[in-house]
């Protein structure tokens, strides 16, 4: 047993060191534009958009790189603006070359420092990164479809190709094991569509984390940014975690608000039926869950002033305008997109002239009926 860890331990030695020198022998014999000329060929493979990079550097353990940036334009010419969509000032890349032994590349460390991007929808919700995202999508399923070729007569079962490991085409897995982005700049243009309102502004983002990056499993990370209008008024500053599952079109949100300003709301959700925000500024907590094809749910702690919105109880009222000068908002519930019914586990308010709590859970728009137990 001894003699066999031994071997082991210098098959893995000798697998370290000709990483090393491969690595080593890359740099003499590739210069930098060579090696930055292969970068932007693969990256325009990966995403189907021109990649450029002014600089590029690479060491044994760490590859640096600045001024990296995906052009605006699609392979399709679909984006009008000749500025990039996306550029990156500084990037740095912390290596683990040993887990190239196991074919895994393991990044340890991926830090992005000065970084801006350039946001737009259209009238039929689609976003300028949709062909990016397709393009990924096309690799990802025909990876997909060649794994399952060459394992059908291998896997005889479920379960057993479900222990199929997910990774590259090559047999090599991926995986970024801390992502920090700092100083990240939006430019934002939304288009009205039948659901939501037009918006023109921008966001920025002081830092942005991601635990661990690694294909086709879900993210969970932190940000802390903001957003405003283009004359400067602040629309939006808020902190903390979110969680995202493509795959199961999941998603699930904790913030910390020190600043919303109610009038965005229609921007980046759909209409609520009876309800029309037109002003007001609020401050505290949100939580929410959305799965795509199942109602959303909320947990919100807010406190709010200088609201106006316009409301109507049934289809066939007339609107009425509502005007609060500071209100009080704990609400939790559930809330259906497609039918527009809600179901309201907790809601306290408090306007200062009017206090309303739930009693038991109430029902909007359920089974075409309402049904509400409040005392005030």
């Amino acid at each position: 047993m001894y003699r066999f860890l031994k071997w082991l331990v210098w098959i893995a030695g000798i697998g370290f060191v000709l990483i090393i020198v491969a690595v080593i022998a890359v740099q003499i014999f590739l210069s930098s534009d060579e090696i930055i000329r292969i970068a932007e060929r693969e990256g325009r493979k990966i995403l189907g958009r021109k990649v450029s990079i002014e600089r590029l550097e690479l060491g044994l353990f760490k590859i640096e790189a600045s001024g990296v940036a995906i052009d605006g334009q699609t392979e399709k010419g679909r984006a009008k603006s000749e500025t990039p969509f996306v550029r990156f000032d500084n990037v740095e890349i912390l290596l683990n070359p040993s887990a190239m032994i196991y074919k895994r590349i393991s990044i340890l460390q991926l830090t992005i420092k000065g970084a801006s991007a350039r946001v737009h929808r259209d009238a039929n919700g689609r976003f300028n990164f949709q062909d990016i995202i397709d393009n990924l999508n096309r690799r990802t399923n025909k990876e997909a479809s060649a794994r399952a070729e060459n394992t059908f007569s291998l896997v005889k079962s479920a379960e057993a190709a479900e222990r199929v490991p997910q990774d590259s085409e090559s047999g090599f897995s991926f995986t970024i094991h801390e992502f920090d982005l700092y100083d990240l700049k939006t430019e934002l243009r939304l288009e009205a569509s039948d659901a939501t309102l037009a918006f023109e502004g921008a966001c920025s983002f002081a830092h942005i984390e991601v635990d661990r990056i690694r294909p086709g499993e879900p993210l969970d990370g932190f940000l802390d940014g903001k957003c405003q209008a283009p004359g400067g008024q602040q629309l939006i500053q808020l902190k903390g975690d979110v969680h995202v599952d493509m795959n199961e079109q999941s998603y699930r949100g904790s913030f910390e608000m020190p600043l919303f300003d109610s009038s965005v709301f229609p921007v980046f959700a759909p209409t609520i039926p009876g309800y029309r925000f037109r002003k007001g500024i609020f401050a505290g907590n949100l939580k929410f869950d959305l799965i795509v094809g199942k109602p959303l749910a909320w947990d919100v702690d807010l406190q709010g002033r200088t609201i106006h919105a316009d409301i109507k109880l049934n289809p066939q009222a007339k609107w009425r305008s509502l005007t609060l000068p500071g209100l009080k908002l704990k609400t939790k519930g559930r809330f259906n997109l497609f039918d527009g019914s809600a179901r309201i586990e907790t809601f306290f308010v408090d306007t200062y002239f009017l206090e309303v709590n739930l009693t038991k859970p109430a029902f909007w728009n359920v089974s075409a009926k309402d049904e509400v137990h409040a005392e005030a």
